[in-house]
């Protein structure tokens, strides 16, 4: 049986001009044409554009379904597959982070827009860590404010700030340059030494800073949140720290 390009576009439930794309991108076998240049389809195009609908479905890109459909290699196929599955992987869990998101936000009653208030503290504080100037953490610094900012958080926020500028012109600041750019480059390849290094050191100037500002109560969602922006050492590091910087501020302050 044959097809015309709108049959058999109404068949595999795309466009006529999808099925020219799909000839285009060879990732079908291009069909016989009339005198005239129609082109003509048969039972073997059915079958070849069904499958190439399916895999575009399935989330393979068209370079790889040229691969699936040019190369009988099984081994090959299988790679893709576990490629796609790794993507839609991560896919899932950037949809999972929007809709905790959206929750939290929903839960909590933030307006969508980042009041201009938060905006400069935040500002301020990338201007105070001079030497951390970075596009990507100042973006996720911004996230962080925008889904946890409220009155209390700006409070802290702007105590902290005061307490990193106080320390201007001290040794305190040089310690605090110094261990937070060693903080930065921690990865996998980071040896214990260099990991304990970077805990003693935070857990001493951030003693410091802590001790002009007073920290609040841990969030546990912004907690989370902060954490996820690091890799495993850097949390790692995140976590032994602030355990640490908590009790010393609490055998120092005992309660009356």
């Amino acid at each position: 049986m044959e097809y015309s390009v709108s049959e058999m576009a109404k068949l595999v439930g795309v466009s006529p001009r999808t099925l020219r794309y799909y000839e285009q991108e060879e990732v079908v076998t291009p069909p016989v044409r009339t005198y005239a240049k129609y082109r003509v389809y048969d039972g073997n195009d059915v079958a070849e554009f069904t499958r190439v609908r399916r895999l575009t479905q399935m989330g393979f890109t068209l370079a790889e379904i040229r691969v699936i459909t040019q190369a009988p290699d099984t081994q090959e196929h299988a790679r893709l597959l576990q490629k796609l599955k790794d993507r839609l992987d991560a896919q899932a869990a950037e949809i999972a982070r929007q809709q905790r998101l959206a929750e939290e936000m929903l839960a909590a009653g933030k307006p969508l827009d980042l009041p201009p208030e938060l905006a400069e503290i935040a500002r301020r504080n990338a201007e105070l860590c001079y030497w951390l100037q970075d596009e990507e953490r100042e973006k996720k610094q911004m996230e962080l404010v925008s889904r946890f900012g409220d009155a209390a958080a700006a409070a802290r926020m702007d105590a902290i700030n005061d307490a990193v500028e106080s320390l201007a012109g001290t040794p305190d600041l040089e310690r605090l340059r110094d261990v937070e750019v060693r903080f930065y480059a921690l990865g996998s390849d980071s040896t214990e030494e260099e990991i304990e290094a970077v805990i003693s050191g935070y857990t001493e100037v951030l003693t410091v800073v802590y001790t002009k500002a007073d920290p609040g109560p841990r969030n546990p969602a912004l907690w989370e949140a902060v954490v996820d922006m690091f890799n495993e050492q850097q949390a790692r590091v995140m976590e032994a720290t602030v355990t640490a910087v908590r009790e010393r501020l609490k055998s120092s302050n005992p309660p009356a």
